[in-house]
């Protein structure tokens, strides 16, 4: 007689996935994956292509990118286009004439300006 605890199983064709006899995949014939210890790729299996969360922040910065490569032309384009000279009563000193790109450029620093004073100020707490 045998020894109960050894059994020899000896089949043709298909042989069990290491996860048991019904496979990782919860029944006979289901295929599924073979169960690897730890989670890891098998030997010679290509890791996964990116997904989730991960490719989504990459697609975003490369939106973000783009857009900002379109806005600096946009601005690149109106700068070249708006270089006639304008006069401009300034409030301090006198009527000049200054090529209009320029005013609009210490318009658009002026508001840099004037919202960072507003957004520090603002997060004062308790003063």
């Amino acid at each position: 007689m045998s020894d109960p605890q050894t059994v020899k199983i000896e089949s043709k064709g298909a042989q069990p996935a290491p996860g048991g006899a019904n496979g990782p995949a919860g029944g006979p014939g289901q295929g599924g994956a073979p169960a690897t210890p730890g989670g890891a790729n098998p030997k010679g299996t290509p890791p996964a292509p990116a997904s989730g969360p991960g490719r989504v922040k990459r697609t975003a910065r490369q939106v973000k990118q783009a857009l900002l490569v379109i806005v600096g032309a946009l601005i690149a384009i109106f700068a070249v286009t708006n270089r006639d000279p304008v006069r401009v009563n300034w409030i301090f000193g006198e009527t000049a004439s200054t090529p209009l790109i320029l005013v609009i450029a210490i318009t658009l620093v002026a508001g840099f300006v004037i919202g960072w004073l507003v957004a520090k100020l603002g997060n004062r707490k308790g003063d």
